[in-house]
This record gives C-alpha cells, sequence and structure tokens, in this order.
C-alpha cells in the first residue's frame, strides 16, 4: 500500500510519481492510498521504468519468485514513496526471474500495470 496525494493528474509518494488514470474524477481526490498487487508490477532493466528499486531479499516459491525491492532515490529529489513497511513486494514467474538473472543488491526498474485506488473506505480503482 503506498500512501500519497493526487496533484496535476499524478499520484505522488514521496518522490515518485505515478499518472492517475483517465477514468479517476481527480478533482475529488487528495489524500490517496494506492494498492498495488506484487504480480502487477514488472521488473524492467533501462529507462522505461516508472520507478527505481533496489533488490533486498528473494524468495522461490515453487513456479514463482517473490522478491522484496526498497526503493532508490536520488537524494536531490527527496524521500522515496510512502509504503506502510517501506518495502516493496513483487512476485515473478521462474521464467522472468531467470531471464532478468536478478540477485540481491541488484538496482532494476519497476512498471506498474495496475492500481488499486483507495479514497477513505472507497475503492476507485
Amino acid at each position: 500500500m503506498f500512501r500519497g496525494c493526487v496533484r496535476n493528474g499524478a499520484f505522488h509518494s514521496g518522490s515518485w510519481r505515478l499518472p492517475l488514470p483517465r477514468t479517476l474524477d481527480t478533482l475529488h481526490l487528495a489524500e490517496q492510498n494506492a494498492y498495488i498487487r506484487p504480480h502487477d508490477i514488472e521488473i524492467l532493466r533501462g529507462p522505461a521504468a516508472d520507478w527505481e528499486v533496489r533488490i533486498r531479499h528473494v524468495q522461490p516459491m515453487g513456479s514463482r519468485y517473490h522478491l522484496e525491492a526498497i526503493p532508490v532515490t536520488d537524494a536531490s529529489a527527496g524521500p522515496g514513496p510512502e509504503t506502510e513497511s517501506g518495502r516493496i513486494m513483487i512476485e515473478l514467474t521462474r521464467q522472468a526471474f531467470k531471464t532478468l538473472a536478478l540477485d540481491v543488491g541488484h538496482r532494476v526498474g519497476l512498471r506498474i500495470h495496475h492500481v488499486h485506488w483507495f479514497h477513505g473506505a472507497t475503492t476507485l480503482q
């Protein structure tokens, strides 16, 4: 769960910015929570990513890998995203994990595929 606010058509959490879907009425949004499921996050190498993280822990779980990552932030840009634990959980298939050749300590980019938006007790999706 990421905590932040909506400004200028984007969700801001720390120094991280995530564009809002056009279907959301941003006039009624202020403080927000964004829930991103671990399997809705893609790991990328290169500049096309939404956010940059460092892999902190890798756990093979059958045909999938569970990864724990922490934000990489530029000191001049301010803090990374606000999460409940300070960690970002990611889930990959075994093939994707092996193709990316990931290991603890690697810096990678994330692309977000789907976000569930929460404002108070309402789910905005």
